[in-house]
């Protein structure tokens, strides 16, 4: 009978080319970092792993052992205070004029209370249109002519069902109402008015709306495609992790196979000995002594900026509320002929649009996952926008060194 075979040695006993620093002889100032168990690093596909392997033929003595001990090691500093402006708090300034309320002539009738009326007014004032005109253009689907920001303030002042009871029930002679009367009184008349509205902005908005979505989208794709890609940025967090771990050479943050994204954001806050240096300086001169196209690597990152101002979670709730949006528009025209004759189309289209932008979200979320995995970072709580906003920060401190 045969013995089985032993079992394969434990990875965790594999020391990687990022973690064979010398010991410093004088003690050093260190960069409080996260690291990454080695058991998360070996074997599995993922940037540290891969920077590993690309340097494992590489020479020991990746860095001048000397001059990052001289820049980095811990002296007294002279005392004195390093005093700031106090920053001068601003007055808040009071608007004192007062409010001319407009003047009314004597015989005109007003149902609506006075702020209603006042507010009604206001809007109305932004057309320089008749009430006619503005009733016609929501009848002829006109929504280019009116505009969204309008669109939307029509909504706002729709009337109320106690006001609409109020003004269909009015005897009075109609010629004497104030303005917001009359119009909210021919706005009700129009059949539909509201969902007509609602066609009208969604169809405004459609454009700006549904690109603003796609370019996003299109930004985060790319922006992770380009941080898996990047030959440069494994260059530059290569160095930063072999200049760190020779920073905390014996201590608990040393000798880490590879360190959280977060820890990117301590780099420049370990000052060196050399008056206006820090830490992420010493590695753009490393990077540029062994190759000078390195310190270019910000360019690399082309839609970076962009996709960090993206939230996955804002766009995919956005994207949830035109589908609701378009949902709804198309249930409630179904039985409106005319209205259906002027937005049928376009909903189809939308609703279109809308299937594609879920599938790109899709695609997004498979991203997440593997940028968790390829960063190391927990697949559960990772965040894209976290993510890109990380090396959105620390390319634009690079681009000001």
């Amino acid at each position: 009978m045969t013995s089985p075979a032993p079992p394969p040695p434990p990875q965790c006993d594999v020391t990687l080319p990022q973690q064979e620093t010398p010991i410093p002889k004088t003690k050093m100032k260190t960069i409080n970092w996260n690291k990454i168990p080695n058991n998360k690093v070996i074997g599995q596909n993922n940037i540290w792993s891969i920077v590993a392997s690309s340097h494992k033929h590489s020479p020991k003595t990746e860095l001048d052992w000397s001059e990052i001990e001289g820049l980095f090691c811990q002296q007294v500093q002279p005392t004195g205070s390093a005093g700031s402006s106090p920053r001068l708090g601003r007055s808040p300034i009071c608007d004192s004029s007062g409010e001319r309320k407009p003047r009314k002539e004597p015989s005109e009738i007003t149902l609506l209370d006075g702020k209603r009326s006042l507010n009604v007014n206001i809007f109305l004032k932004q057309f320089r249109s008749s009430n006619e005109d503005i009733i016609q253009m929501i009848r002829d689907g006109a929504h280019d002519d009116i505009g969204a920001e309008k669109l939307r303030g029509l909504l706002k002042i729709l009337p109320e069902l106690d006001e609409c009871e109020m003004l269909r029930t009015f005897s009075g002679d109609v010629t004497k109402l104030g303005n917001a009367e009359k119009f909210l009184m021919q706005l009700i008349q129009l059949p539909n008015y509201k969902l007509r509205i609602e066609c009208m902005l969604l169809k405004e908005e459609w454009s700006s709306t549904a690109g603003y979505l796609e370019s996003a989208i299109n930004a985060i794709l790319v922006a992770g495609d380009d941080l898996m890609s990047s030959r440069a940025i494994q260059e530059i967090l290569y160095i930063s992790l072999i200049a760190g771990n020779f920073l905390n050479a014996g201590g608990y943050a040393g000798g880490a196979a590879g360190v959280k994204l977060s820890s990117l954001q301590k780099l420049s806050d370990i000052r060196a000995n050399k008056p206006g240096m820090n830490l992420m300086h010493y590695v753009a001169m490393q990077a540029e002594r062994k190759n000078k196209e390195l310190v270019h690597f910000a360019d690399d990152t082309r839609v970076l900026d962009e996709a960090a101002k993206a939230s996955v979670e804002q766009l995919h709730n956005e994207i949830q509320g035109l589908a609701s949006r378009v949902s709804a528009l198309q249930r409630d025209i179904h039985m409106q002929h005319d209205i259906r004759q002027q937005y049928g189309d376009f909903l189809q289209v939308a609703e279109s649009e809308v299937s594609a932008l879920k599938k790109d979200m899709e695609e997004v979320g498979s991203l997440r996952v593997q940028l968790a995995e390829f960063f190391c970072e927990d697949p559960v709580s990772f965040k894209l926008e976290e993510c890109f906003k990380i090396f959105s920060t620390f390319c634009n401190k690079w681009k000001r060194l």
